[in-house]
């Protein structure tokens, strides 16, 4: 990660002397937050045995205080820091263990930053199709939110995997759709996010496979997408093959996706947007963008209308 040497060690001197305070007060909370500082800093010098010690102690005073917030947080870092060592399985354990903590207390930063953490964990076993709906679920809850920054880095992961998939044109709009974001907000660079060196090596590459005025009308075309039609660009665009594959043998009507029915059904079952999203682990919003996407292939206006379709084809 590109962070300044000089600003990473002043960080760490500071978390230090803040935890060495509040070890000295019996300040838990204050020494809890310090050490996951701490441990963020070694993190980002590529010390993950220091920084998963720190968490793990973190993480300890977080479970005996019952601070749910702290705990998802914490099981964050420490998935991180697993993947910094190639431990997958156990990175993959933490970040369930946050996001469930996160959804049941209802906490969006620790959910999308767990979601996108376990798409790169799926991403790097190979399961590609997982890490495509696990990206969209984090993207939609981080818009919902407003975080433009942690909406971006999703909308970078989706560009990944559809530049694997060979589609270099789509995932540059996504790509340039990213970069409006992050200006927008100043780039930040949180912990969770991969190498940026990857990024960087990812946009080279898709660069040497599309002329420059394919490549730059692309790019400009993403630029120019407000965050919300960025997301439905990345929703439209984030069919895996297998979807695709599942799709045209299920001949679905109206050409509606597999997810398109999903939430179909379920809200012809009487289910509210919040519930569909509960069931099918995704953000109030992303029901939202996928109903409004069933109205208007079926020509529909409410909800009503679409139980109604849902029943003539038997969809439920």
């Amino acid at each position: 990660m590109s962070y300044g040497l000089e600003s990473t060690e002043r960080g760490m001197r500071l978390f230090e002397e803040s935890a060495a305070l509040f070890r000295e007060t019996k300040d838990r909370f204050g020494l809890a937050i310090a050490l996951s500082g701490v441990g963020v800093t070694a993190m980002q010098q590529g010390d993950m045995e220091r920084a998963t010690a720190l968490f793990e102690e973190a993480l300890k005073l977080y479970r005996k205080m019952g601070n749910k917030w702290g705990i998802s947080n914490v099981l964050v870092h420490l998935g991180m820091a697993a993947l910094g060592r190639g431990d997958h399985e156990r990175a993959v354990r933490y970040f369930e263990e946050a996001l469930a903590i996160s959804r049941e207390i209802g906490d969006r930063l620790s959910g999308y930053t767990s979601l996108y953490s376990l798409a790169l964990s799926s991403r790097a076993g190979g399961d590609n199709e997982r890490a495509a709906q696990l990206y969209i679920e984090g993207l939609g809850l981080a818009v919902e939110a407003g975080d433009k920054a942690n909406a971006a880095y999703c909308l970078e992961g989706l560009a990944g995997l559809l530049a694997e998939r060979g589609e270099p044109e789509r995932a540059v709009r996504l790509f340039g759709a990213s970069e409006a974001l992050l200006e927008a907000v100043g780039a930040p660079i949180y912990a969770q996010i991969q190498d940026r060196a990857l990024y960087e090596q990812a946009v080279e590459a898709l660069r040497s496979r599309l002329d420059e005025e394919d490549f730059g009308a692309a790019w400009a075309k993403g630029r120019q997408m407000s965050p919300e039609e960025a997301v439905e660009y990345a929703l439209k665009q984030a069919t895996t093959p297998q979807e695709e594959e599942q799709a045209s043998s299920t001949s679905y009507p109206a050409d509606l996706s597999a997810r398109e029915v999903e939430v179909l059904r379920l809200v012809a079952k009487g289910m509210s947007n919040s519930e569909v999203a509960r069931e099918l682990f995704i953000s109030s919003r992303t029901v939202s963008w996928h109903l409004n996407s069933v109205y208007r292939k079926l020509g529909l206006s409410s909800r009503a209308e679409a139980t109604r379709f849902a029943l003539e084809h038997s969809l439920i």
